[in-house]
């Protein structure tokens, strides 16, 4: 018993580590970007909004936990970024020893040792952990809500706490993102096996932020799934033009670009080999019945499938069948001779080494490019608290953050309803009471002439080497120029300079 303790201890210590040297890495050498799409900085963007119009309950679009915790972190170290970057670093290391100790309690330890490498290499996480991503906290408490789950279901000792500390923990998930909530049906049938009770009190203790949030957003809007509607309704306006052949393979290109290709091809063999000698078959079952929806909701529009940050949860159960392949390859490689049973410790390094340079160069091509970055120094040390700026909107949120300006020195353009057209009436209130100073212009589509994506270039029709213009009663004069990027000082037409 103290030789297995002993062996949990240095295991999880080492696990630790190797979460630790990696995202550091990560942390250090790339900044808060993900991707293009800018989410790690509109998450916190979405909370500047949210105090300056000193709402009692956040954006009813989004789980309200992720705007309560930057609020913490901003309220005690003043600043938007690097608080927000290193708690999610923290949160991130301290995931894997906890999908460590979930994975043994389904599988054992051999299986969970090899899986806690792999998920320490997990390419998603590993990019995501040093910046204000939101699956990061989500992670962390959904490893936390299934590893005291299934010590419930599993050891007859372990009881009430545990079963509370589950529903604490999966309802922290779900305030993060709502993609927790499907996993509570297959939960709740899950703990039948137990005992009905237990699963009775589970299922209720889960649906009280559900019930909750759609009472705020019923109150808010007057349709209580209004924030489900939101979320289709934003991926409608692009996906049915995408070929019906990317919506059916997207979350499959997704995995294998989030986990691995490696690990993918072992998780779908594992899953094979579970299914055969029907054991450890839960954590395919919780994969299943939530992948099956969003494929349906891939095929009917309202979901990306080419985003793989949406299958974290799905691919941290299907690490531990990769793992149970590769175990079984090692027993085979076993019963071999020549020392064949020394290569099981390099299949599991080369896969990791695999997914971390798979890693690297997804972040690397994440890099938000130089233009954005250079025309957002120059407003970080060109304009002033008087100046109200008019950003495009690609990586608008970063401009906004990495500028260093307040929130309100920036204004927007408002649209129609379904985004086709311009909101004149809003357009000429903008004009007479507060019209821009700064208008920076994203000249990246400017030669599609089909292509209209709500931006600046819209609206002002201006010639990408124009040094100055006139349009809509203003006048532009360029004072910056990189790349795509424009940024125009701009007064009332007929003004004296």
């Amino acid at each position: 018993m103290r030789d297995r303790i002993s062996q949990d201890k240095n295991i999880i210590i080492g696990l630790t580590l190797l979460a630790l040297v990696l995202r550091l890495a990560f942390f250090l050498f790339f900044d808060n970007s993900f991707s293009h799409e800018g989410e790690s900085y509109s998450k916190i963007n979405l909370v500047r909004v949210w105090i300056q119009h000193d709402k009692s309950y956040p954006d009813i679009n989004f789980g309200p936990l992720h705007t309560w915790l930057i609020y913490v972190l901003y309220s005690i170290f003043g600043a938007w970024i690097w608080p927000v970057r290193v708690f999610h670093l923290i949160l991130g290391i301290a995931t894997v020893p906890i999908f460590y100790l979930l994975t043994r309690e389904e599988f054992g330890a051999r299986i969970a040792r090899i899986a806690g490498v792999f998920f320490a290499a997990f390419p998603v996480h590993l990019r995501g952990s040093p910046t204000g991503l939101t699956e990061v906290p989500y992670l962390f408490f959904f490893v936390i809500g299934l590893y005291a789950f299934f010590r419930v279901l599993n050891r007859r000792r372990d009881g009430w706490g545990w079963l509370a500390l589950s529903a604490a923990a999966i309802t922290a998930a779900g305030m993060l993102r709502f993609e927790a909530w499907l996993f509570l049906p297959v939960l709740c049938l899950l703990m039948v096996r137990r005992k009905f009770w237990s699963a009775a009190v589970f299922g209720a203790l889960c649906m009280v932020f559900p019930l909750v949030h759609m009472f705020m957003a019923w109150r808010i809007t007057g349709q209580p799934t209004s924030f489900a509607k939101t979320s289709s309704l934003s991926f409608l306006q692009y996906m049915p033009n995408l070929p019906m052949y990317e919506k059916a393979t997207g979350w499959f290109i997704s995995f294998w670009i989030g986990m691995g290709p490696p690990a993918v091809v072992l998780a779908v063999l594992g899953m094979l080999l579970a299914a055969v000698r029907r054991t450890t078959w839960s954590f395919a079952v919780l994969l299943l019945f939530p992948l099956a929806i969003l494929q349906y909701k891939a095929m009917t529009n309202t979901i990306d499938p080419s985003l793989e940050r949406y299958i974290v949860s799905l691919a941290t159960l299907a690490f531990p069948y990769a793992a149970l392949s590769l175990m079984r390859v090692g027993d085979w490689l076993k019963r071999g001779r020549g020392g064949w049973q020394r290569a099981l410790p390099i299949l599991i390094a080369a896969i990791a080494a695999v997914q971390v340079v798979m890693a690297w160069r997804q972040a690397e091509a994440a890099r938000l490019p130089e233009d954005v970055r250079a025309a957002t120094g120059y407003l970080r040390e060109h304009a002033t608290r008087e100046d109200r700026v008019l950003p495009d909107q690609r990586f608008h949120p970063y401009v906004e953050l990495e500028s260093g300006l307040p929130l309100e020195a920036f204004v927007s353009l408002e649209w129609t309803p379904d985004r086709k057209a311009l909101n004149q009436e809003a357009f000429q209130r903008l004009l007479k009471d507060a019209p821009p100073t700064l208008i920076v212009l994203d000249y990246f589509l400017a030669d599609d002439p089909d292509n209209m994506v709500n931006s600046n270039l819209d609206i002002f029709k201006i010639p990408k080497r124009a040094l100055e213009a006139d349009d809509h009663g203003l006048h532009f004069r360029r004072v910056f120029f990189d790349g795509d990027f424009v940024i125009y000082r701009v007064t009332r037409a007929g003004a004296a300079p």
